[in-house]
């Protein structure tokens, strides 16, 4: 892993406490599907420890996924997943007549099926993990994933918009939200 320091905003002293110094780097050079843990301690320009006492870091870790372009085939009931050089990387069968499309934060792929009244959950992994119930003949179009991995699902039919806990596919909640609804997004 390589990359440059900011520390432009970095204190002098163990006796600036005035605020949280912000140190920057920008990473190359990742592998997608790792994950990294980041730690950091401070010292001085002869190399010396700062007093413990005066020190306080967040841990944090990431990890580094592949991005890809997911395609709707509304004709082919399917969704084809491409990586951003264009190459194929899987295409998989999502049910009748998909529509929405939305990824979560975790990468996976969340698609409506129109006709069916579900949507399919599809990891970039492992292919598609399960179908959920939107409710019955509801016609599902739009979908959008909140930072909790809920999954906001808008049936046009039944003027109701369907939350869904993504991890286990059980119905959160249901809203009324107006005549016809086929489109949704998440704004946080």
């Amino acid at each position: 892993v390589t990359g440059d320091w900011d520390n432009s905003s970095a204190p002098t002293s163990p006796s600036q406490p005035q605020g949280v110094a912000a140190f920057l780097k920008n990473l190359t050079s990742l592998t997608a599907g790792t994950t990294y843990y980041f730690s950091a301690k401070a010292t001085n320009s002869a190399g010396t420890d700062w007093p413990a006492a005066s020190l306080s870091f967040d841990i944090a870790s990431c990890t580094v996924s592949t991005p890809y372009a997911w395609i709707v085939n509304q004709n082919g009931n399917n969704v084809t997943q491409l990586n951003l050089s264009g190459g194929l990387v899987g295409t998989y069968s999502v049910g009748n007549y998909p529509n929405g499309i939305a990824v979560d934060r975790s990468g996976n792929a969340w698609v409506t099926n129109q006709n069916y009244s579900t949507v399919t959950k599809i990891n970039p992994s492992t292919g598609v993990v399960g179908s959920y119930s939107t409710g019955d003949g509801v016609g599902p179009l739009g979908v959008a994933v909140d930072s909790s991995g809920n999954v906001w699902v808008a049936n046009q039919y039944n003027d109701k918009v369907r939350k869904i806990n993504g991890s286990t596919g059980v119905t959160i909640d249901t809203y009324s939200v107006g005549d016809y609804p086929i489109g949704i997004t998440i704004d946080a």
